[in-house]
Parts: structure tokens; sequence; C-alpha cells
């Protein structure tokens, strides 16, 4: 990899965005690879866009430089359609701005919007470039490409999608995750049946499944569950899932909470999407049923669902309330499944290493 002289500092940019439609996982998972990255005295850069519902004030909050890119109206979901069909013009402005520093070691993109056209374009002003990816739907001109999902034949996926020459950095070993999720689950202490459940569908819940996940909740009051509840105070629905709190003690609801792993390292049973909470939870050996509320989640939750590492439900419009009643209650009465399913975790949790693909960008392994 880099060949850095002692002493010399290595040059990171990140080029990442997060809105109402992109969703925060992105841009979140790209923050702990700087602060991993920051430990090992790198100098680290962001580039977004300004898009509505964009969260690069936590860039800001914790202290890398942000660089926002020019931003050209659009409506509040169309955000990557919009870097689709101006794919070269995002990729000049991106270049620009890289131009404001000499001897850029990383260029980092995350981004479901940009492929092969745009890297090429950017590729001349920085090193190297790491595409960080789960779709393998799309051509990339990458020099490193991650994948750090659990998959079937995932050494596969990539296949004429990167240049022969490129490292493929796959699987679960390179999860990123915050420094607060692994000391947490250094503290776990596992509960002998479900009392506590975690219901949590990210940032946006475009389709408001949190609605849907209480209102099936309501029907179990003669079990002693306690239920805590993640939300934004952006949640479109914010008043009417106070409203399921205010009529029912068992459950708490926790806005824009900064004690995520400390609530889910409590959880005997979570409810939630796919993305990159999915692997927060499995890696807490959370047992959890899924809701498909993207497409990019279809092929992950569905192969964690063949191997038990999970119980997924289905498409979003395909979950009723009724289906989560009834899932709910058969694991209720009968906690056979869910006790493999925490088997099944641990081992998993235990395959994770600590800040592997930090580790790879400064010592090339």
């Amino acid at each position: 990899m880099l060949n850095k002289r002692i002493g010399e500092i290595m040059r990171v940019v990140f080029r990442v965005d997060s809105s109402f439609q992109i969703g925060t996982g992105h841009l979140r998972r790209c923050l702990v690879l700087a602060e991993q990255l920051r430990k090992r005295d790198a100098e680290i850069t962001f580039i977004s866009h300004h898009f509505p519902g964009n969260l690069n004030h936590l860039i800001i909050e914790n202290d890398f430089t942000l660089l926002v890119l020019p931003y050209l109206v659009t409506t509040a979901d169309q955000h990557v359609a919009f870097i689709e069909n101006n794919w070269e013009l995002d990729a000049h402005h991106t270049k620009n701005l890289i131009r404001q520093y000499p001897n850029i070691d990383y260029l980092v993109v995350d981004h479901y919007a940009l492929e092969e056209r745009w890297e090429k374009v950017v590729n001349g002003n920085v090193q190297h470039v790491i595409v960080i990816d789960d779709l393998a739907n799309r051509k990339h001109y990458c020099d490193t490409l991650v994948d750090q999902n659990l998959l079937q034949n995932i050494e596969k996926r990539y296949v004429n999608l990167v240049p022969a020459k490129a490292k493929l950095l796959l699987g679960p070993k390179y999860l990123l995750l915050r420094e607060e999720f692994r000391q947490t689950a250094l503290m776990k202490t596992p509960h002998p049946f479900i009392k506590n459940i975690f219901i949590s569908f990210g940032g946006t819940d475009p389709t408001n499944e949190t609605c849907k996940t209480l209102e099936a909740i309501t029907d179990f009051s003669d079990y002693d569950l306690e239920i805590n509840t993640i939300i934004s105070t952006k949640h479109p629905e914010i008043k009417r899932i106070q409203a399921y709190a205010n009529h029912n003690p068992a459950i708490s609801i926790h806005t824009d909470t900064k004690q995520m792993a400390a609530l889910m390292a409590t959880a005997d049973l979570a409810i939630g999407a796919g993305g990159t909470t999915t692997w927060e939870r499995c890696y807490l050996q959370v047992p959890t049923f899924t809701i498909e509320t993207a497409l990019n989640q279809h092929e992950i939750l569905n192969y964690l669902d063949s191997i038990g590492f999970l119980c997924h439900l289905g498409k979003s419009k395909d979950v009723s309330t009724g289906k989560i009643q009834k899932i709910l209650s058969s694991h209720l009465n009968d906690t056979t499944e869910w006790r493999a399913m925490r088997i099944r975790l641990k081992a998993f949790a235990a395959s994770v290493e600590d800040e592997a693909i930090a580790r790879y960008m400064v010592e090339g392994n």
C-alpha cells in the first residue's frame, strides 16, 4: 500500500452524502472509519452535498473538515437520481475541491449513485481510490473495494465490476462499528427470556414502520415488556409515535439518542430495517425481526434469514400489523428459535476484527 515516510501525514478524503432519501448509514460508517484513521494521525476531509435531511453537522461536531458541493435545487426524494444524472458535474466539482490539498493518499467513495465514470474523472488527483459498496450492480474504477456484508458467494459478486488488480475486502471481518458498540459488547449480559424489545428503523424511517410496529405491540400488555423506540426528531409521525407512549407505559421514546449502543445492548429482541444497523444488532447478538424498506436490503436480509441470524418478515408493503403480532406471539410463547439465533450471533460477533479497514489502509494488510 502506501510507503509513507516517518512523520508524513496520511491525507484521506471521503465522498459521501446523507439526506432524507439517501439515508444516514453511508455517512455514519464513514465517520467510524474517519475516527479510526484519525487515531493513526491521518488528516480527514469530507466532501458532501447539503441535501435536505443531511447530517453534515455530525462531520463538524466530530471536528472533521467539511467541504460542501454546490447545491442545485432538487426535490426531497430525488437525490440519487440527481447525482446519477449530473455525475460529470459532481465529479468535476469534487476534483476541484480535492485540488486544494496536496498528496491525497486515499479517496474513500461511499455512494450508490457514483460509479466508474465518476471515479475515472477524479482518480488522477489521488493515489488510491477505495469504494465502499454492497450492491454489486455497477462497475467501479478503484484500487480497493470494501463490502462488509455476509452473503453467499460474496467473492464472486464483483467479478468484472472492478479492475483485475483491485483488492477486495469482503465480509463482516471489515465491519465499520462505532467504538461504543465494541465497548458495550464486552459488558453485555444476556437475559434468560424476552423482556426488552428494541425498535429502530433508521434515521428517516421513510415507510413509517415505527407506527406499524408500535400498533402491533399494543396487544401484548400481558407480557410485561419494556419497549425502547428510537426515532429522529425529524420523523414526520413523531406526534403519533409519542401518543403510543402516552397510552402505554411500557413504551419509551428516545429521540436523536446518543445512547444507541447501550439501549440496543439491553434488548432481548429487536424489530427494524436493514442497512448498517443490521450489523450492529448482529454484533451485539440481538435476535431481530426485519422489515425491508429499500431494495438494497433484499438480498442481505433474505440470506441472513436463511442462515438463522434473524427472522425476515418481508417487504414493507407485505408486512401488516397482524403479521408482526403473529411472529412476536410465536417467539414470546416459544423461545427455542430465539435462543438458537443468539448462539449463532455469538459466533458471528467473534469473527469480526478490530478496525480492519483502517489497519489495511495504514499497514497494507
